[in-house]
């Protein structure tokens, strides 16, 4: 029992630790993770950002040249990539994430802007990939949304 709270706590010390060491690892490194979970004919055109925890600003690795905008892996373990048009409400997230909003209070902020017209309304049908570094979750999962659509 007590070799397995060990085990648990080394692999969450060593979890965290890994997310710490990508943050410094080369643009090279962190553009090629981030795009991994793309078809190959978008990961050369895929702009690449990131977000400072502490002031929710924009950092762009890579711009890109197609729709694509990806994220390296982030603290809760997913990679992201997501149409342009969400860049954006990405934007205001990371923003609202600086200032220690939770999770709901940022769907209301997000929600309450896309409702004034101060973020646009998503596209109509667009593609999102997820990737994820554990076998607890789906690794890979592409998503079609489509906004307002009920079946």
């Amino acid at each position: 029992m007590m070799r397995n709270v060990i085990l648990a706590a080394v692999a969450a010390a060593l979890s965290g630790s890994a997310a710490a060491a990508q943050q410094g690892a080369p643009p090279d490194t962190r553009i090629a993770e981030a795009t991994q979970i793309l078809p190959p004919d978008l990961r050369a055109g895929a702009t690449v950002v990131t977000y400072d925890a502490a002031t929710g600003a924009r950092n762009v690795l890579r711009q890109g040249t197609n729709f694509v905008e990806c994220q390296p892996r982030m603290a809760d373990g997913f990679t992201r990539c997501y149409n342009k048009a969400l860049a954006p409400r990405r934007d205001l997230e990371a923003k609202l994430r600086a200032q220690k909003k939770s999770d709901e209070e940022i769907s209301k902020a997000v929600a309450e802007a896309v409702k004034t017209g101060a973020l646009p309304q998503p596209p109509k049908g667009m593609m999102a990939y997820r990737g994820y570094d554990k076998r607890d979750r789906i690794q890979n999962l592409w998503v079609i949304s489509l906004p307002n659509a009920t079946p």
